[in-house]
């Protein structure tokens, strides 16, 4: 990994996609609703984008769809760019209705944390390709089946493969690792993902979100 905490050793990762980098909140708006007020943006895919490949990886492993499909071993989350402090950011419902379309919150982390969580994955792909190559298997019969009878070919084994059998007998192979391992990426993200309160900022009815420039 890029070495992200070479001055901040400690920070709030916020993960953001949005279309156009001008759609990004700037200080003035970030200041009202999250009292945040020194950041930066980075893009993505820039040169830190290993910070970012490991938290996507972490939420998609802890989707309820996961285990219903193959598993993808690169990150299908889009994501344009993130935010980085040295503060603990705290959400609110002013901040989540304004940008619960384009944020996906935020981490506060070191990156000794960071290498956990990239274990922790390492160990969830290890045990996704076990599982998932099992279950490939019925495919790989009912190919080689039709395969032998386009060419001819005679095999009453493959032919007669008791195929129902084997889907009972590898139903679920894999699964308790595999939640056994998620139950680690929950804990891990309820540890240091952000947590909600009440918001101290009313807008009037007067007032409007001005936006300014920042350095990104």
């Amino acid at each position: 990994m890029s070495d992200l905490f070479k001055k901040i050793t400690k920070g709030s990762i916020m993960i953001w996609n949005v279309e156009d980098e001008k759609a990004l909140p700037k200080i003035k708006i970030m200041t009202r609703l999250l009292n945040l007020k020194t950041f930066t943006y980075y893009k993505s895919d820039g040169r830190h984008t290993d910070y970012i490949r490991v938290l996507l990886r972490m939420r998609e492993a802890r989707s309820p769809e996961a285990l219903t499909k193959r598993w993808n071993y690169w990150s299908s989350t889009s994501t344009s760019h993130f935010l980085f402090t040295e503060q603990e950011l705290e959400n609110n419902s002013f901040f989540q209705l304004k940008y619960m379309t384009s944020c996906l919150g935020s981490y506060f982390v070191d990156e000794a944390n960071l290498r956990e969580l990239n274990q922790l994955n390492h160990y969830y792909d290890r045990l996704r390709s076990i599982a998932d190559n099992v279950s490939s298997w019925p495919e790989v019969i009912a190919s080689d089946q039709e395969r032998l009878k386009k060419e001819g070919a005679i095999d009453t084994v493959i032919d007669n493969f008791d195929t129902p059998g084997l889907l009972k007998l590898i139903d679920g192979y894999g699964h308790e690792a595999i939640r056994n391992v998620v139950s680690q990426l929950d804990a891990w993200h309820a540890q240091y993902f952000w947590k909600n309160k009440e918001s101290t900022w009313v807008p009037e009815d007067s007032e409007h979100l001005e936006e300014e420039e920042i350095t990104t």
